[in-house]
């Protein structure tokens, strides 16, 4: 990314920083559930796939949507350059 989108104030976003953030705010949820004995024993199979299931669905959205969202081309910088 060009120095450009630090000069407007805005922070470009790693994918990969975004997708194991959100995995391990999900796991973190469920271990506070599963401490708190709201769910318990054959539940708890059903609930580890999901922080990896929302963690991939936002990584998809954010690769697909990114660039369409801030007027970008991502392979191009500011001269035209890949």
């Amino acid at each position: 990314m060009s120095d450009r989108t630090w000069r407007e104030g805005r922070h470009p976003v790693n994918v990969g920083y975004l997708v194991m953030g959100i995995a391990l705010l999900g796991l973190v949820a469920i271990w506070g559930v599963v401490q708190a004995d709201a769910v318990q024993g054959e539940d708890v199979r059903w609930l580890l796939p999901v922080p990896w299931i929302l963690a991939g669905v936002v990584g998809l959205v954010v690769t697909t949507l990114g660039p369409r969202l801030r007027g970008t081309d991502q392979r191009q910088d500011q001269d035209g350059e890949i």
